[in-house]
């Protein structure tokens, strides 16, 4: 980090910068605005494959119920 200080065009960008109001915080604000639509979609992708493992370990629960259960006689699993 010290020798971006040392960096003549370094310090030139960071003084336009400081010039016209732009200070790291209004740039991490920036970066996170555009990259919120990929946030979102990660988001979803995310809860997507959580609903997918759910319903898979519904129907892994389901049949280890039933293979446990005598025969004609209705398998119950619990609504978690």
């Amino acid at each position: 980090m010290e020798q971006w200080r040392r960096d003549l065009a370094a310090a030139e960008i960071e003084a336009h910068l400081k010039l016209n109001g732009i200070d790291a915080a209004s740039m991490n604000v920036e970066v996170f605005v555009q990259a919120r639509d990929l946030f979102v979609l990660f988001d979803s992708l995310m809860l997507s494959a959580q609903s997918r493992r759910v319903t898979l370990l519904r129907e892994i629960a389901t049949r280890r119920a039933a293979v446990r259960q005598p025969r004609g006689t209705p398998a119950r699993v619990s609504a978690q």
